[in-house]
């Protein structure tokens, strides 16, 4: 067990992509609590920690730590550093279109299902996902550059 949480915390690329999720979900939990003047506490650190959305974007963030740690590790011209570029494209495009998309398109109907007259007790309502604008992910993208950048200079 001693062997494994060291070799777990020698591995670079791990290490920065933790690093950059931590830091992306505190930077978003003093812009969440800037913004209130009330909140449940369970239930906000909750949504803090595990939630979708919101600046900046930990996923983002997560991702190219961990995509600038390969390119360190094993070269630009290595597959792995191709598989990183584009698991970080895919994971951005997603956060910026898919999710974003279908967050903004569950609360439409939510707002109609809640519309409706006595009918709209029977109809479930649609479970709102939280995606990400392109500054929301831009920001990620520069946390994770930095940090990955300060482990592997540093």
């Amino acid at each position: 067990m001693k062997e494994l949480l060291k070799d777990l915390l020698s591995n670079q690329c791990l290490v920065a992509a933790v690093i950059s999720w931590f830091i992306a979900q505190l930077i978003k939990i003093i812009i969440e609590l800037s913004k209130r003047t009330k909140f449940r506490t369970r239930d906000f650190i909750l949504r803090a920690l595990v939630g979708t959305g919101g600046m900046p974007s930990s996923h983002t963030a997560t991702v190219t730590a961990v995509m600038v740690g390969v390119a360190f590790e094993h070269g630009i011209s290595s597959s792995i550093f191709a598989f990183a570029c584009i698991f970080t494209f895919v994971t951005v495009r997603d956060a910026t279109g898919v999710r974003l998309s279908a967050g903004r398109q569950a609360h439409a109907i939510n707002q109609i299902i809640s519309s409706l007259p006595e009918e709209s007790d029977k109809i479930q309502k649609v479970k709102e996902v939280r995606g990400h604008t392109v500054i929301q992910c831009f920001v990620g993208v520069l946390i994770g550059l930095l940090v990955s950048l300060g482990i592997f200079l540093f």
